[in-house]
């Protein structure tokens, strides 16, 4: 009995030790994500083309606080869309 637990606890410490260098990094692997996703954009890898925008139209935005320059801001930059589409924006 106890040579059967003696090779056992062999073979689990030997699997261990083969599996170890297949862990991965978990801090490598996170820098790398932060990194893809903080890192400046030089060029715009998105989509350039799509289907044209229907003219006449007229939208409302509804801000919680038109003095908050965030808010103030993201209407600002609807209304900049909104022309480049004919399109009417009420706030």
């Amino acid at each position: 009995m106890q040579r059967r637990t003696v090779l056992q606890l062999g073979i689990a410490c030997l699997a261990l030790g083969i599996a170890s260098p297949a862990l991965a990094d978990p801090m490598a692997d996170a820098k790398a994500v932060v990194d893809k996703y903080a890192s400046k954009v030089e060029k715009w890898d998105g989509p350039t083309t799509g289907p044209k925008g229907a003219a006449g139209k007229t939208i409302v935005v509804l801000g919680a606080d038109m003095k908050n320059g965030g808010i103030l801001g993201v209407t600002k930059g609807v209304e900049e869309a909104a022309a480049a589409l004919w399109w009417t924006v009420k706030t």
